[in-house]
């Protein structure tokens, strides 16, 4: 892993600290965050094998999108939207020393710093996909995808973070007018791991829809802020244009 962050950090490290502003980062910081959506996988069970109901779940419309924020949020020098669980066009961005990738294949963002500026104390990045389906018949349905997550920051005990993390999440509505979240996460912030993120929801009713949202992210920097819970991500997707977009589609369909 790190086959660019780690190229991009050698680099940094070999050009030096520019100007008197530029505070030296103790230690460098890597994180890479990656969903194989080649991988991404469902399977639906039966709950009433006698009421002649065999259920079908299937896809409305999708997002893909990829972006690079910095310090807190304030400045966004990438952003991209593709139509599609797997885009139309590949996603692929750089800026503030972070990488987004975001295909048929993959979800991917990763990153590397050396040092901090007033202009440049925090790195967020993220490659994210949501899809829109409906369901029929009563079943349980278990969504799966394999995910590698990697932070790195060899002084711990410094004021400086990296943290990445590989998330499988969805929203679902029912005939009777309840709704629910269900979801999967793994995160790190000095460490690695790979393994296969697991999820589901039961539908007892006739039909159900709803969404299901694969997003590989990471962020590094200055400790000037706490990394956003998951409920704040989406606030902050919202705010991208991405949760609306997703409710408009919906509305169409």
């Amino acid at each position: 892993m790190f086959s660019q962050s780690a190229k991009l950090l050698a680099a940094l490290l070999l050009s030096g600290a520019a100007g008197t502003a530029a505070a030296a980062v103790p230690s460098g910081l890597l994180a890479e965050a990656e969903i194989d959506f080649s991988s991404f996988a469902f399977q639906i069970y039966d709950l009433d094998l006698n009421d002649g109901i065999d259920p079908t779940l299937e896809w409305v419309s999708g997002a893909s999108v990829g972006y690079i924020a910095t310090n807190n949020f304030s400045h966004f020098p990438f952003s991209q939207h593709e139509d599609g669980l797997a885009p139309v066009s590949t996603i692929s961005g750089s800026a503030a020393g972070a990488d987004v990738l975001n295909s048929d294949q993959t979800a991917r963002a990763s990153g590397a710093m050396t040092q901090a500026t007033p202009s440049l104390f925090m790195v967020n990045a993220s490659s994210n996909k949501q899809g829109y389906f409906t369901l029929s018949g009563p079943a349980a349905v278990v969504f799966s995808v394999n995910y590698a997550v990697s932070a790195y920051d060899d002084n711990i005990h410094d004021n400086f973070y990296s943290f990445a993390q590989a998330s499988l999440s969805g929203t679902v509505n029912f005939a009777d007018g309840a709704n629910g979240y269900f979801g999967s996460r793994h995160e790190v912030n000095y460490d690695g791991h790979s393994g296969v993120l697991k999820t589901s929801f039961v539908n007892t009713n006739g039909t159900a829809d709803g969404y299901i949202y694969l997003d590989s992210q990471i962020a590094m920097g200055q400790n000037t802020a706490p990394v956003p819970e998951p409920s704040e991500y989406l606030m902050m997707l919202a705010g991208l244009g991405v949760v609306g977009y997703a409710a408009r589609r919906r509305r169409q369909g």
